[in-house]
């Protein structure tokens, strides 16, 4: 099957009212998706494309920015994922991803996440085939079970700006082996966690994997990293 590429433009097909309860909700409509109209911008709320592999979404549509994604977006009723889906790209200006968007895509092997987003939510990323995360500061917020089921997951990099992880946030990501914390062992003791475990099995936790960011090479003991060709890297 050749792979197609949405290349999301912001071409405007027709915008669409529905009314119930004399409320009017109004949509507007590309060649791939679908969004909700609200006042402060658009919803990503469903997609046309049958087979999606390599997906960008668009930061605006007919002069309304993109602010938001719906939950369960690539996935059934039946909570089945999309398994074509590779790639997705999102803008920055997306602000909130609902719960269990991209649950079950075991192909979606990279995603970025928005600058913009302060909580990643509810299991958004479970059972994906995510290779690493890098996620951007200004993040605050992981919530239960976000990577959980990630399998193919190596490393992780959190901000110094997370203030809590969710229980089962990276449960059972047999492959995960770093987590780049990009603050102090000061700074991560105040994180609040729910519950601390990677794979439940080999009773592997977060604290076995954790670095902490240090621009030059330390002095003491303990696990630090830096970034080398833009990629982080242990000292």
């Amino acid at each position: 099957m050749l792979k197609k590429r949405i290349a999301m433009v912001g071409l405007l097909l027709f915008s669409l009212p529905l009314s119930s309860c004399g409320n009017t909700t109004k949509y507007v409509t590309t060649d791939d998706f679908v969004f909700e109209v609200r006042k402060d911008g658009l919803v990503l709320m469903s997609y046309y494309e049958e087979y999606p592999v390599d997906v960008v979404i668009p930061e605006d549509v007919d002069g309304k920015t993109v602010i938001g994604i719906t939950g369960m977006l690539y996935t059934s009723n039946k909570l089945k994922g999309v398994k074509t889906l590779e790639t997705i790209s999102i803008p920055d200006t997306v602000k909130s991803i609902g719960s269990f968007c991209f649950y079950d895509c075991t192909n979606l092997r990279s995603c970025n996440i928005p600058a913009s987003l302060k909580t990643i939510d509810y299991s958004v990323f479970k059972y994906t085939g995510l290779e690493n995360v890098v996620i951007p500061e200004g993040v605050k917020k992981i919530d239960r079970s976000a990577f959980s089921c990630c399998y193919s997951l190596e490393y992780v990099v959190l901000p110094k700006s997370i203030e809590s992880i969710g229980t089962d946030a990276f449960l059972y990501n047999n492959s995960l082996e770093n987590i780049y914390y990009a603050g102090t062992i000061d700074d991560y003791n105040k994180i609040r966690f729910g519950y601390k475990d990677i794979d439940e099995k080999n009773n592997i936790t977060i604290d076995d994997v954790v670095s902490f960011y240090s621009e030059s090479e330390p002095i003491d003991s303990g696990s630090y990293w830096h970034y080398v060709d833009s990629k982080p890297c242990k000292w």
